[in-house]
């Protein structure tokens, strides 16, 4: 019995959809809009509301710095479980590879893209 009751709602709502769609206008008429409607709200926005847009851009910014914070992790040290500390042997083979030289195709040396270690004297 409820699934009849729920394919009748969802009958009478897809038919009242459906109905709505094909009596709506088209949002687009030839002729209607354009350019001129274009550079009137460029005008607007840079003119009369260039405050408001400057506020917005703030205003979003500061959101997206707060979604970050919120987003971050609780603890504040390294991830260790995931990503191990390389240790000698592994700084050691890194110093031999280059991608900036794998990516142009040229062998170049790390030596030569990188200052030199601290351990290492000229």
């Amino acid at each position: 019995m409820d699934k009849r009751i729920a394919a009748a709602v969802a009958f009478v709502a897809f038919g009242t959809i459906a109905i709505a769609v094909t009596q709506t206008a088209p949002w687009y008429e030839e002729g209607v809009g354009g350019a001129e409607t274009y550079d009137a709200i460029v005008q607007d926005l840079f003119t009369d509301h260039v405050i408001a847009l400057e506020v917005l851009g703030v205003l979003l910014t500061a959101a997206m710095i707060g979604a970050l914070v919120v987003a971050r992790p609780l603890t504040g040290g390294a991830d260790t479980a995931n990503y191990p500390k390389a240790d000698d042997e592994d700084l050691e083979k890194a110093r031999g590879v280059s991608d900036v030289a794998a990516t142009l195709g040229a062998p170049v040396p790390v030596s030569q893209l990188l200052p030199p270690a601290e351990d290492e004297e000229e």
